[in-house]
């Protein structure tokens, strides 16, 4: 597991607005699909409107770089520091289109793939509800040893 800091770091502020801008355009994300398989995930999420489009990307690209830095965003819901303490688990790839952005992520680890399996039902939530989903608690899978 990843060491995880809690605190505040330089980039925490830019990274923190960019996710409520999306929070406040989340009608704006005109398709999020999500596949789920036994090893992880593969996301895309796209938008007509080219704002949307930078942060959705702009936001992808930090959180990749908080997790492998182990800068974790959200911390007052359990789910997100369990996520980042796995992020050396997770072999992620992120390629972005002009109108957005895919991620794939996987793991060896059945637990730590029910937590990407969790995360994109969770980011899946905030684009169709926005606001109302930022304050969401999420729940954490029942067993580390994959069960």
């Amino acid at each position: 597991m990843q060491p995880i800091y809690v605190g505040w770091d330089p980039a925490k502020a830019h990274d923190q607005e960019i996710g409520h801008q999306l929070f406040d355009r989340h009608a704006t994300t005109t398709q999020r699909h999500v596949e789920k398989t036994a090893e992880g995930i593969r996301t895309v999420t796209t938008s007509h409107d080219a704002v949307t489009v930078q942060l959705l990307q702009d936001h992808v690209l930090a959180m990749e770089s908080r997790m492998k830095k182990g800068l974790v965003m959200r911390r007052w819901d359990p789910f997100f520091p369990e996520l980042f303490r796995y992020a050396d688990e997770i072999d992620q790839t992120i390629i972005t289109h002009s109108n957005g952005v895919e991620v794939r992520a996987q793991s060896s680890n059945p637990y730590v793939v029910k937590l990407l399996h969790i995360h994109a039902d969770a980011v899946s939530d905030f684009a169709e509800r926005g606001w109302d989903a930022a304050h969401d608690v999420h729940g954490l899978p029942s067993s580390r040893d994959g069960s």
